[in-house]
């Protein structure tokens, strides 16, 4: 047959599942071909090959699928043999000597040519060209943990040890980092402000100050509930317009106590005052003599507020969850947030005519850029 193509490498990125890998070069035995799964070599034990002898090639089949992604690298390395025995006399048997004679010496010079292109070469124009020339020994104790220079006359390889001050860098200044830059090249990126802290933005580090809370307040007093079944405001946290911006977080927590009745108590958390939409409601409590906590984080995002509420109720020093409501604020509700101020409300409300059956006792609450 006829060698029309120098190919003697297939490279593939497996799927999942995949065993078969075609090859379209010529085999002369199925141990001709190397398979290399990332990088390292496989055992013969572990696939399969067909289409030996032909010049179309065939296929390399594994006997465990990939998982998918590996890099499979099928690399034909010919044996440097002659199997051909010509007996004086006989007739030239024409097929086999083409293909084991022949074909195989072409193989050969393929893969031998394959091998010298992935080879370190001076050029041909090189005054070197026709000098015989090695590479440090390796095995040598003095050439360890050395790098590679060209000799100062030009005639050769040498190593060399490497240097702190043989390695150019950014820095300028005490306290300087490096960085990748756009392009990926080391850049120099200066000290920030006292007090500054390094933040990633836009896929690139910076300094920036800390960040400072744009509201932030608290108190420590008792305020109750009045002698009325009506739902009354505790406490008010008051986020002013236009101070949001995409990423701003907020924590409000609040603590008080239920009174040792059997009167239902209830504690809410609205926003934009008494019936303003609710995030937090503790249901119906009968609890005799509790202390209560809540606890509510909130997102502001492309105009959107993420809360999340907890309750969390204390007798007898035993923590169980009450009846949470967590409501999401749709984009229309809080669209007149960002040009007008937005309040968190804690209301207390008694099942009977009993004054402070619901106590506050204090409150945080910050809200950061």
């Amino acid at each position: 047959m006829t060698l029309t193509t120098t190919a003697n490498r297939k490279a593939y990125t497996a799927s999942a599942g995949q065993t078969v890998f075609p090859y379209d070069f010529l085999i002369l035995a199925a141990s001709d071909v190397r398979i290399y799964v990332n990088s390292v070599l496989m055992p013969g034990s572990g696939y399969t090959v067909s289409g030996v002898g032909l010049g179309s090639g065939g296929n390399v089949t594994f006997l465990i699928p990939c998982l998918g992604g590996e890099a499979v690298l099928l690399y034909r390395q010919t044996e440097l043999t002659q199997q051909v025995n010509l007996v004086e006399g006989d007739k030239l048997p024409a097929e086999p000597v083409e293909l084991n004679v022949f074909d195989r010496f072409i193989a050969v010079a393929q893969d031998l040519a394959e091998t010298l292109r992935r080879a370190l070469k001076v050029p041909p124009t090189s005054t070197n060209a026709t000098t015989e020339m090695f590479l440090p020994d390796p095995a040598l104790a003095s050439n360890w943990n050395k790098a590679l220079k060209i000799k100062a006359d030009g005639t050769g390889v040498d190593t060399f040890t490497v240097l702190a001050t043989d390695i150019a860098s950014p820095i300028t200044t005490k306290g300087d980092l490096i960085r990748g830059s756009a392009s990926g090249i080391p850049e120099r990126k200066g000290v920030g402000s006292e007090g500054d802290v390094l933040t990633s933005r836009s896929g690139q580090i910076e300094w920036e100050a800390p960040r400072v809370a744009l509201v932030s307040a608290s108190a420590f007093a008792v305020v109750g509930t009045d002698a009325s079944v009506a739902e009354k405001v505790l406490a008010t946290v008051t986020i002013p317009a236009n101070v949001l911006t995409n990423g701003a977080t907020c924590r409000f927590r609040a603590l008080g106590r239920v009174a040792a009745n059997g009167n239902t108590k209830t504690v809410r958390v609205r926003v934009n005052g008494l019936g303003g939409i609710t995030l937090v409601d503790s249901g119906p409590l009968t609890t005799s003599l509790a202390a209560w906590h809540l606890i509510i984080d909130g997102v502001w995002q492309f105009n959107v507020w993420d809360f999340v509420g907890v309750f969390l109720l204390n007798t007898a020093g035993a923590v169980t969850m009450a009846p949470v409501t967590v409501h999401r604020m749709g984009e229309q509700t809080i669209a007149h947030v960002v040009t007008a101020s937005i309040t968190l409300d804690v209301t207390g409300q008694n099942g009977s005519l009993s004054a402070n059956d619901v106590t506050m006792n204090s409150y945080a609450f910050t809200l950061l850029p």
